[in-house]
């Protein structure tokens, strides 16, 4: 939408606008909007912390879509550095021996029958090989992520437990 807002008609002048990131914290259906100001590419940095929420054995829940996601995100970071694909991701991460299970598994998990709209459970293995290429990829690129991963965390450590009534 951002795009397209922003891109001129023949003819008329530039439509000039803000840019926000509309989050769900919590995933209870609160939802907020923040400015990204100098930021557009916001949602992208946010989607990692969403991942590494979902990948946190504590409170989140892995889906094998969340193959698909993280492919998208190192897709995005290979071209932000001026490269064609996922392999300039793949080679900065781990030794030769994580490289190889790393490509083998994004390339089969996030090319199949694998929808946001009928979500398959990761089986232990999976979690595990998830949780390690999430990692090193954070760990090696130095994302910074910012408080919406803390704010979630939080949230969901301090949330209150449901109380029987009378």
């Amino acid at each position: 939408m951002c795009n397209e807002i922003g891109r001129a008609k023949e003819g008329e002048p530039k439509v000039t606008h803000k840019r926000y990131f509309l989050h769900r914290p919590n995933g209870d259906g609160v939802y907020t909007l923040r400015a990204t100001e100098d930021t557009p590419f916001f949602h992208h940095v946010a989607t990692l912390a969403e991942l590494q929420r979902a990948a946190d054995p504590d409170i989140g829940t892995l889906y094998t879509f969340h193959f698909n996601a993280l492919r998208s995100i190192m897709e995005k970071t290979a071209s932000f550095f001026g490269h064609e694909d996922i392999s300039f991701c793949l080679k900065a991460l781990g030794n030769e021996e994580d490289k190889a299970l790393y490509s083998r598994a994004l390339n089969l998990l996030s090319h199949g029958k694998y929808t946001i709209q009928e979500p398959t459970l990761m089986g232990d293995d999976n979690k595990d090989l998830f949780r390690r290429i999430l990692t090193d990829f954070i760990h090696t690129f130095k994302f910074a992520l910012p408080e919406i991963l803390e704010t979630a965390t939080a949230a969901a450590s301090v949330a209150p437990t449901p109380q029987s009534t009378p």
